[in-house]
């Protein structure tokens, strides 16, 4: 395990002596927490009739009345949740359409700024320093691989949902309910047999996305760092993975577990009062994140060194063409 031992070194030095490397990420997460924001309040606001029955969602009252009931020694108007409710079940296609039109923009800022992230990094391990505007630089060179790369990958994990499929159909016999007294018979009606084949679609999900993430952990450094496009990139990754199956596991389990860990500490930091939010927040995209793509930069540079996988696999299509 020399190899992994090397790029967790190796990567935390570039993160401690080169901190510039972790503004990308600090502007990526700002601009995706405004963009859910938005899609938050555009899923919401149409679904709410008045303000008057959005204020009656925090009434409390002295005593319970009819329609409501009493929750952590609060009075929540259950009429006006439902009537909410209702309504976003009835315009389930809208939301759906919003949820995928932020997923592509999310997508995209990812995209941008991830790309530019690396390329810092890569400029940090070839050349011993690195400035924003190379951030710049590489998110737009690389903008349009990365990002079909993660959508590819987005939609391999979002196509795992069909193994809940089985399990809805003796649910769903009626169609979907648009309104949330639809809602609650359709899952008071759910048998132990249908509860069953879901937490069995369940556990294939997860064991099938562990595969992908497994498969495909190391493209976005093969389009930056070996500049691939998509598609070469994505079997760049399962060809990495499978010729270094046991490291790969190990380095990503590694470090899955470290940024935990840190995650768990900025929970800790959360608690103090004031300053705890912000500091939480700055521990996750200063330290966890931008910690991580440097210590994944490093690995895949050393693993790309000692790999065999043929060379045909890393030719763009321009080389390829006559």
């Amino acid at each position: 395990m020399a190899g992994i031992d090397k790029a967790l070194s190796e990567g935390f030095n570039i993160w401690r002596n080169n901190l510039t490397i972790c503004i990308p990420f600090v502007i990526k997460r700002i601009l995706i927490t405004v963009i859910l924001a938005v899609l938050f309040l555009a899923i919401i606001v149409p679904a709410v009739p008045s303000l008057e029955e959005l204020a009656e969602l925090s009434e409390v009252t002295g005593m319970s009345e009819t329609g409501r009931t009493e929750m952590s020694g609060d009075i929540l108007n259950i009429d006006a949740i439902s009537d909410i409710v209702d309504s976003m079940l009835a315009n389930l296609e809208s939301i759906i359409m919003i949820v995928f039109i932020g997923m592509l923009i999310t997508i995209a800022v990812s995209a941008y700024f991830d790309s530019g992230g690396i390329g810092m990094i890569k400029e940090v391990v070839e050349n011993g320093t690195t400035n924003v505007s190379q951030m710049t630089q590489y998110g737009m060179r690389h903008f349009r691989d990365m990002f079909l790369a993660d959508l590819a990958i987005t939609l391999m994990l979002l196509a795992g949902l069909l193994f809940f499929i089985p399990g809805l159909m003796p649910l769903m016999s009626n169609g979907i309910p648009r309104t949330m007294e639809g809602a609650v018979e359709l899952f008071s009606t759910m048998t132990s047999s249908t509860g069953m084949a879901m937490a069995g679609a369940a556990v294939i999900y997860i064991i099938y996305a562990i595969i992908i993430t497994l498969f495909f952990a190391l493209t976005m450094y093969a389009v930056v760092v070996d500049e691939l496009e998509t598609s070469n990139a994505l079997m760049r990754s399962y060809e990495i993975f499978r010729a270094n199956k046991f490291m790969v596991f190990i380095f990503i389990l590694v470090v899955s577990i470290i940024a935990i860990l840190i995650e768990l500490a900025g929970s800790v930091l959360g608690m103090v009062p004031y300053i705890g939010g912000v500091m939480s927040m700055l521990l996750s995209v200063v330290v966890v994140e931008p910690l991580s793509f440097a210590w994944y930069t490093s690995f895949y540079k050393d693993v790309t060194r000692k790999d065999d996988a043929p060379r045909s696999m890393l030719l763009s299509a321009e080389d390829l063409q006559p």
